[in-house]
């Protein structure tokens, strides 16, 4: 590009995940916890296959593995959280 335009890129997060009912199945790795503002903002269905995971000191180094993951929510029954 020339001089005076910009190479960057903008892309949303629905944009990335566009078309949604296209996808099989979907891991996430990050560092917010809000998860309820992802799953609305993205559209994301209910039924989708869905692996996040995020940031939090007790549950990433507890010696239980049943503590190590969670179902926050009940009609997200395929999303697991670690």
């Amino acid at each position: 590009m020339g001089d005076d335009q910009s190479d960057e890129v903008t892309v949303t997060l629905p944009e990335l995940l566009y078309p949604v009912e296209t996808l099989k199945q979907v891991f996430i790795a990050t560092f917010t916890s809000d998860l309820s503002w992802f799953l609305s903002y993205c559209e994301i269905p209910a039924h989708l296959p869905l692996s996040i995971a995020c940031h939090n000191a007790e549950r990433c180094w507890s010696s239980s593995p049943d503590k190590r993951t969670s179902r926050p929510y009940a009609d997200f029954p395929n999303l697991v959280v670690m």
